[in-house]
């Protein structure tokens, strides 16, 4: 429920400014930054983080929070600053040793491996908090980290009490995967179900989603997908809006 968390966090935001909790402040401004990668909003996630990361005398768990939200979207991006962004955010979590803080960091670190090609490291980062993940996490997180393995090749993995849209995908119903992700406002992995489908038109609208994203490596996957595909002519469809984009 994007949108509900989304007015959440202005109000506790607002709350925490009106009685200078600024600890609280940073904490909740960094969520909502990865919130707002989430939901597509990349340039303002960005901007969040690093205003965030500027302020002297943060807490370790708020360095990590902002760290991890803009590793993943330079990882996206294709931006050479997420390995650093990303290593100390391990680091932090590592050191922190919670699974809620270490599993977001390994999940941006698998998808960062996954989106450079090497299946091998994304397989590794995943398998780091598995037995924890499946055993305590929530369907969300079971699902992702499910789907990650997935992709990095491995199929002996629960499906099980995952969220539906991973279940979806590692059924191969992409479009009706792609349509959950629409539902819930999630344009990135809305675009990562429809490129891999095998029907190229669903594919160069995911193409679409990426370009407007500026995914720079995900354009790339889906570019070469519909080359294998057959299509003369790959470039994502330009000029269509984003919010006209739908699975048909």
């Amino acid at each position: 429920r994007l949108e509900e968390a989304d007015r959440r966090f202005s109000t506790a935001i607002a709350f925490a400014i009106e009685h200078d909790h600024d600890f609280r402040r940073w904490y909740l401004l960094a969520r909502r930054a990865a919130l707002g990668g989430r939901k597509g909003a990349w340039d303002a996630a960005e901007t969040e983080t690093r205003r965030v990361l500027r302020q002297p005398m943060l807490s370790p768990v708020t360095r990590l929070v902002a760290l991890t939200a803009l590793g993943q979207v330079c990882a996206r991006r294709g931006s050479p600053e997420a390995a650093a962004a990303l290593d100390e955010a391990l680091a932090l979590a590592e050191r922190n040793g919670q699974l809620m803080r270490l599993w977001p960091v390994r999940a941006a670190r698998a998808e960062a491996a996954l989106l450079a090609g090497d299946k091998t490291r994304a397989r590794q980062e995943a398998l780091a908090v598995r037995d924890s993940v499946f055993t305590r996490a929530n369907h969300w997180h079971r699902g992702e980290l499910a789907w990650l393995l997935w992709q990095a090749g491995d199929r002996d993995v629960p499906t099980d009490n995952l969220a539906e849209p991973y279940v979806l995908q590692i059924a191969g119903d992409f479009a009706a995967a792609a349509d959950a992700w629409h539902e819930l406002g999630c344009p990135y992995e809305e675009a990562c179900a429809l490129a891999e489908s095998d029907n190229p038109a669903l594919v160069r609208r995911g193409a679409a989603i990426f370009e407007t994203l500026r995914a720079w490596p995900a354009l790339r996957h889906a570019t070469q997908r519909l080359r294998t595909l057959g299509v003369r002519d790959p470039r994502p469809l330009r000029r269509e809006p984003l919010a006209a984009i739908r699975v048909s």
